[in-house]
Parts: C-alpha cells; sequence; structure tokens
C-alpha cells in the first residue's frame, strides 16, 4: 500500500496507521491555557493594569461564548468550600422557554429566599451574611497587548471576567429602549472579524480597608476588529471586498478556535459531589430538618434514624419559616450559627468517627476543624474572590 494512500481526509485505518500518527501518546499541549490570565494592577508601577484582550468566540456553540457558574461560599478566607449551585442558569434546555432559567432546585438557594423575605430581621440578616450567591464568568481569551507582561502577547488563556465588565457586555449588546433613543446601537461583540476587543484597565481601591481590583475605567474598544492571526488583525476593508480574502479569513480563525477547548464544557457548571452535598447538609441542618434534602446522604448529629437530633432539626425548622408578627412575640429565637458551637460539634464528630465511611469522617473532620480554628462564626457567603 502507498506510503500517501491516508493522505486528505480519509479516516486512518489499522493498516496504515504511523508511529506519529497515535494521538493517544502525543504529548498534550497546554501551554497557552496552564494558568488563567489574572492582570494584578501591582504588577505594574502605577498600579495599574493596562491590556488588550479579545474574547473569543465558541465554535462549536456559537451562543455560549461565555460559561457561567453560580455558586455559594462556605467558610472564612481561604478556608472553606465552594459549592455550584443548580440556581446556574440552564443554557441547554429541552425548551426554549426554559432558557436561562436554572437548571434545578437548589437547597440553599430556597432557604435564602424563603429567610430573605420572611419579614425577620435576623432572618434577613442570616440571609445576607451566610448565603448569598456569586456567580463566575468564564471565557477564553487572546492577550493582543499586554503592557504589564508583554510575554503574555498572542497567547490564549482562560479568564474569570469581571462582573462589571460582563454587565458592560450586556448592555452594550442589547442597549436599553431609552438608550437606543439617544442614538446608541447593538454592538456585537464576539463576532471574530467586526467585533470588538476589551481594554482594560484596572486599578485598586480601597473597600472597608481592602485594597480590591477596580474595573470602573475598562471599556469595550469602540472601534470593530479582529482576532489576531499570526499576530495580526485582519484587513477590514479587504474583508467586506475580496471574496478570496473574506474565505481565508474565515477558514484561519476556524482553525484558531478548533485548537480550543469547548468554554461550557470545560469550565461550566458541574453538579457538586457527595462529599460537598454532605458539607452542604451539614450546615443547613442548623437552621431546618434536611431529612427531605438528598436523603440518600447521611450527616454526622443530623442522620437519619437519629430520633433526638431529628426532633431538634424539627424543632428548627419553625424558625426557616416566615414568621408573623404574633409569632415573632412567641418566638424571640436568635439566628443559629453553623460554626459557633466548636466544641460541641467536634465531639460529636469523634464520638461518631469509628461508625463512620472514611468520607464521612473527612468531613466531619473538616467541618470540626473550621470551627476550631476560628472560634468564631466565618462570613459565609464571602469567596476569597481575586477577581472581585
Amino acid at each position: 500500500m502507498s506510503e500517501n494512500s491516508n493522505q486528505g481526509n480519509q479516516p486512518l485505518s489499522i493498516f496504515d496507521v504511523k508511529p506519529t500518527d497515535f494521538t493517544s501518546f502525543q504529548k498534550p499541549d497546554w501551554g497557552q491555557r496552564t494558568n488563567f490570565f489574572d492582570p494584578k494592577p501591582q504588577d505594574s508601577n502605577d498600579k495599574t493594569y493596562r491590556a488588550v484582550i479579545r474574547i473569543l468566540p465558541n465554535l462549536k456553540q456559537p451562543a455560549i461564548p461565555v460559561a457561567i457558574v453560580k455558586y455559594y461560599w462556605f467558610g472564612d478566607g481561604q478556608s472553606g468550600f465552594r459549592y455550584n449551585t443548580p440556581s446556574t442558569p440552564n443554557m441547554h434546555p429541552d425548551k426554549p422557554e426554559d432558557m436561562m432559567k436554572p437548571i434545578g432546585w437548589c437547597p440553599v438557594s430556597d432557604l435564602f429566599w424563603r429567610f430573605k423575605r420572611s419579614g425577620d430581621a435576623k432572618q434577613e440578616e442570616i440571609a445576607t451574611n451566610y448565603f448569598s450567591m456569586q456567580s463566575n464568568y468564564i471565557c477564553l481569551v487572546q492577550i493582543k497587548n499586554d503592557a504589564v507582561h508583554p510575554e503574555n502577547n498572542g497567547k490564549i488563556m482562560p479568564y474569570k471576567l469581571p462582573a462589571a465588565i460582563y454587565k458592560r457586555i450586556q448592555s452594550a449588546m442589547a442597549p436599553s429602549e431609552e438608550d437606543m433613543k439617544m442614538g446608541q446601537q447593538p454592538i456585537d461583540v464576539f463576532h471574530p472579524v467586526k467585533g470588538r476587543d476589551i481594554l482594560l484597565k484596572i486599578t485598586l481601591k480601597n473597600v472597608n480597608g481592602t485594597m480590591m481590583r477596580d474595573y470602573e475605567v475598562c471599556n469595550i474598544a469602540p472601534q470593530p476588529s479582529s482576532i489576531f492571526i499570526d499576530g495580526q488583525g485582519a484587513d477590514l476593508t479587504k474583508y467586506a471586498s475580496d471574496q478570496n480574502y473574506f474565505n481565508s479569513v474565515n477558514n484561519a480563525i476556524v482553525k484558531l478556535l478548533e485548537e480550543q477547548p469547548e468554554i461550557e464544557a470545560e469550565y461550566g457548571y458541574k453538579e457538586a459531589d457527595e462529599v460537598t452535598k454532605r458539607k452542604v447538609k451539614v450546615i443547613l441542618s442548623k437552621y431546618e430538618d434536611v431529612s427531605n434534602i438528598w436523603p440518600e446522604i447521611s450527616i454526622d448529629g443530623v442522620a437519619q434514624g437519629n430520633d433526638q437530633q431529628a426532633g431538634q432539626a424539627q424543632g428548627q425548622q419553625t424558625a426557616a419559616q416566615p414568621v408573623t408578627g404574633q409569632q415573632q412575640t412567641a418566638q424571640a429565637q436568635a439566628p443559629v450559627d453553623p460554626f459557633k458551637q466548636a466544641s460541641q460539634q467536634a465531639a460529636q464528630a469523634t464520638a461518631a468517627a469509628s461508625q463512620q465511611s472514611s468520607t464521612e469522617q473527612a468531613t466531619d473532620a473538616f467541618i470540626a476543624e473550621m470551627q476550631g480554628q476560628t472560634g468564631q462564626a466565618p462570613q459565609q457567603g464571602a469567596a476569597p474572590d481575586p477577581f472581585a
């Protein structure tokens, strides 16, 4: 058989494959996306990070250039864990009318809204301080010009798009009726050739004694431009008038995008594992009966079949419901802190350790350790997000 018999678009044959054809044994090329793009103003001499980036379109799913994940953070600073919530918007619904509605029911979101709408100041405070949902907007960006780290120029990296920039893009793509009356027109930010760059100018601001990144002066480029191909943008005039050039540019961009991961599959919502659900269930058990929440998952101190603990949890359930004025008088109940009673919870974890699986032991040890280290209630809902 000829050496050239497999050239072109013909699929490989087991009889023709050569050592260089074995993809499974080739070294993966993760060089451009091992790390997230993380622009830090403090890296710049004047504490201002300047860069020009381009959010890449999603070749496989053009409607989803940005993966959205809603989550809760439980813990204090770096000592905690993250729970990805099914309240994340569904971008693959079975019915069109369900587009961007929650993927499913979330026990944390359910408790949050019941507390938030209860009319009880203490419950509203608990909801705000302990159960505030956060968002990640993740996309792939081509770094066109990085003034602080020029070694990034030309790279393609994942980026946690700040909420301020995400909302700015939303407004640019779908301006309000009032803005359109003032002459603003929708902008196709994500078009690979006629879209817009993002002009980063990130500074620092003092928020309650903590220096945070400020994105207020970041902008969408006023003029259209293309994704870089071999370090250069396309000639938009020629692109609009020369069919051959038009085709060559499009083909080069498709080839570039084919090499990138599918953004939602790589960085989008993934259901929490059993260990994480168990941790969440432990926290929720401080406020209400959790026997109907993931009933297949038992937790220390609130396990199904433990009549004493179940009775206590059921007694707390009333506090988790909206409270009327009359009930407030009869039930002057202080808010329950999920991490307050450190010694009691640690003792329960120790006493039950011999009867638990290794996974359950690890979970209980995690909760007890967090309580023991802080000695007070960590601020839940405040994730250590460097992109805030």
